[in-house]
């Protein structure tokens, strides 16, 4: 299941983040980099979205559909890898 929306609203439903190198859990981390970079983006006039998914293992049941949107991952952004090899 996938999701976007603004950068907070999508980081307030992760618990983790993807990278090249897998999935990580120090997200609170991360979130400084998150965003430094949607700050400079947003001063280019740029409109930024963030994205979140969830493996669903079935269909999920009514009452696990009301939240349905937790424990997201966070999909790293193609800059993230730009900017930890400068």
């Amino acid at each position: 299941m996938y999701t976007k929306g603004g950068v907070d609203e999508i980081l307030a439903k992760c618990n983790f983040y993807e990278t090249v190198d897998g999935i990580k859990e120090d997200l609170e981390n991360y979130k400084q980099l998150i965003y430094r970079e949607n700050e400079e983006m947003a001063k280019n006039a740029l409109r930024v979205l963030a994205c979140g998914y969830k493996i669903l293992e079935n269909r999920p049941s009514h009452e696990e559909m009301k939240n349905i949107e937790q424990g997201l991952i966070f999909i790293r952004n193609v800059w993230d890898d730009r900017s930890s090899k400068n």
